[in-house]
Formats: C-alpha cells, sequence, structure tokens
C-alpha cells in the first residue's frame, strides 16, 4: 500500500504487489506523475492544471500538427497554469478567467498572446462541458481580448526586384525566389523534397514542412491545414533558376531536399533569418521586415492584379477565402476602386 499526495495535497492510496524494492519504487514514480496530471482523479477533484494537462496529451497531441500543439502547450505552462492552475475544474467561474486575462494584462502580456490564452481555456473546457465533466464554459461570459493586429508593409515591386536581383549570388537565394513566385510558407520551402518538383509538367507539390518544435528540426507531413496540401503551378522562370539550383547542389553531393544548410542537413530559420535574409535586405537598403512579408507581397499582388480570391486563397493553402478577405480587406478596397473606375470609363 503506498499512500502519497496529489496536487491538490489530499491523500491518495494505491495498492499493488512489487517483487522488489525497485519495482516499488518505480510503480510510485509512475503514480506521482500520474496524480501530478490528473490520470485517475474524478472531475470534481481535479484542478485546472492536470486537467489542461490532460487534454493536451489525449486530445490535443497527435491529432493537431506539432506547432498547433507546441504553441497551445506553451500558452498553457506559461500563461493559464500559473495564473489559475490551481483552482478546481469545477470551481472555475468567468470571473477568475477575467482576473487571469486581467493579470496577463498587468504584467504587459501582447493583446495578441492574451488572445490566444483566451482561446485556447475556452476550446479545452469546451471539451469538459462535451464529456459531462463541467456544466457550463466559464470562459463563454468573458469577452475575447481584442489587439492591434501587425500592420502589413508588403514589398513594393521594385524593392522586390532588388531583392531577387541580390538573391542571385546567395546560395540560398532561390528559397527568396520560390516564395515571391508562390506565396509558399518558409517552412513549406525549407521542407521541399526535389521529388516533389515536377521539371516537366512546371509544377510542385506541397507535402511536408520543416518544424522546429521545442528548437527541434523535423520535417512533417502534417500541414498548418487540409488544404495546405497543394500543387502549385510554376512559371518558366522559376522552373529554370530550379534547374541551376539543382545543378549547383550536385557539386556540393544532392540531398533529398531542395535546400540544406552548408552540412547537407535542416535549414534552421533563426541562422537562414540572420545569415541571409538580414543581409539580403541590409544590401538592398530596405528596412527589416520579417521572411513572411514575401507572403503577404505575392497576395497583394496577386489581388491587385485581379486574381479571384479563392484562386489565392488556393495557391497560398488558406482554409478557405474568408481568411484572405479579412487580412487584405485594404488590398481589396482597392481593386474595387479600380474596377469602378474602369465600369465609368467603359460607360463614358
Amino acid at each position: 500500500m503506498i499512500t502519497v499526495y496529489d496536487a491538490n495535497g489530499e491523500l491518495r492510496r494505491r495498492s499493488k504487489v512489487a517483487k522488489s524494492k525497485a519495482d516499488a519504487n518505480v510503480f510510485l514514480r509512475e503514480l506521482q506523475h500520474d496524480l501530478a496530471a490528473g490520470v485517475g482523479l474524478p472531475a470534481d477533484s481535479m484542478n485546472v492544471a492536470q486537467y489542461m494537462r490532460l487534454w493536451l496529451s489525449d486530445v490535443i497531441q497527435g491529432e493537431r500538427a506539432e506547432n498547433t500543439y507546441e504553441s497551445y502547450r506553451l500558452s498553457i505552462k506559461n500563461h493559464i497554469i500559473p495564473r489559475i492552475g490551481r483552482l478546481k475544474l469545477s470551481a472555475l467561474t468567468s470571473r477568475n478567467v477575467l482576473s487571469m486575462l486581467a493579470a496577463m494584462k498587468r504584467d504587459e502580456v501582447g493583446g495578441k498572446t492574451r488572445q490566444y490564452a483566451h482561446t485556447v481555456l475556452k476550446t479545452a473546457l469546451g471539451r469538459a462541458v462535451a464529456m459531462g465533466e463541467i456544466g457550463k464554459n466559464p470562459v463563454d461570459g468573458v469577452p475575447r481580448p481584442q489587439y492591434q493586429p501587425e500592420e502589413i508593409h508588403p514589398f513594393t515591386q521594385q524593392q522586390m526586384r532588388a531583392i531577387i536581383k541580390e538573391s542571385e549570388g546567395c546560395r540560398l537565394g532561390s528559397a527568396v525566389l520560390l516564395a515571391f513566385a508562390t506565396g509558399m510558407r518558409q517552412g513549406e520551402i525549407f521542407g521541399l523534397p526535389w521529388s516533389s518538383i515536377d521539371f516537366k509538367m512546371s509544377r510542385l507539390d506541397v507535402k511536408q514542412q520543416l518544424i522546429e518544435p521545442r528548437g527541434m528540426r523535423k520535417l512533417t507531413e502534417r500541414l498548418k491545414t487540409p488544404t495546405s496540401r497543394r500543387t502549385i503551378e510554376l512559371p518558366a522562370s522559376i522552373i529554370a533558376r530550379m534547374n541551376q539550383h539543382r545543378a549547383a547542389s550536385l557539386k556540393e553531393g544532392l540531398q533529398e531536399l531542395v535546400f540544406v544548410d552548408t552540412a547537407g542537413g535542416l535549414i534552421r530559420k533563426s541562422n537562414f533569418r540572420r545569415y541571409v535574409w538580414v543581409r539580403l535586405l541590409k544590401d538592398c537598403g530596405i528596412e527589416y521586415r520579417g521572411f513572411h512579408h514575401i507572403r503577404h507581397t505575392y497576395a497583394t499582388l496577386q489581388l491587385t492584379a485581379g486574381v479571384p480570391a479563392h484562386i489565392v486563397a488556393d495557391v497560398m493553402g488558406h482554409k478557405d477565402a474568408s481568411t484572405l478577405l479579412k487580412v487584405y480587406a485594404h488590398v481589396l478596397e482597392g481593386v474595387q476602386s479600380m474596377a469602378s473606375d474602369s465600369i465609368a470609363k467603359l460607360l463614358g
């Protein structure tokens, strides 16, 4: 018989016949781990921290993309558990959640992070309601924190041409060109294998991406959304540039992936930013913007050119056009003005 205290300080007793002291110690460690996580505890005995850890391991891990799991884990670990983790799950109220968000604001946690914590907690507790573990979701009564989204600053066509020109002498310059030409995400580009490029048909398939959960680089076939798995048509000029890149890669020793580091391994995004991207912008005399702004540039140029939003969304791998319409509403306003002017000219 083993008696231990759980995370709430309450006594828990478990019994098991062990063949040796070593086996008993293993059982004790496993029991302490399970109790800390809330395994085997009834819902009315479980605190918020225990429930959130169980939800992560039982519902999210393995079912969502690893980047999503990691962002959930960090939000829970850094913001939710430190502020309301000790409260009983069954006793959690909307006022507790409101106090958590207010404390985050006092601690100068950004609006986007507070909004994300609200979303994660609401999603997790929604599952608890569905499972009958709590009567109602206390987050339902709490307004979603608002924040001012980062202002989008796409590159101008002149800046884009300058960056592409400067990248021609760079070992990973073709990655920059491919981003401007397709609007692909950085992880999709760095996870692209040669086998996914059809040089005869001038297209590529997005099937996997490079991710860095907890700083560990790895490839995964779990993409951001189901629609991220897509085929993208490539212009002849891009195919020609990729052929040049392939020829250069053959001299180094061709790897499975199109873009690798100097040792032939997976690219670390922070190294690419520091040693390639920052230098390119500096050499072009352009104020620093994240690599993701290439994706914004692609969307802006396509929409301005009159390409239908749903087509742009498909190429970029968005879940649907609604996200695109929301993020680039200001661009579409300009397109509508151009369309109105065109009609006015036709009508005289």
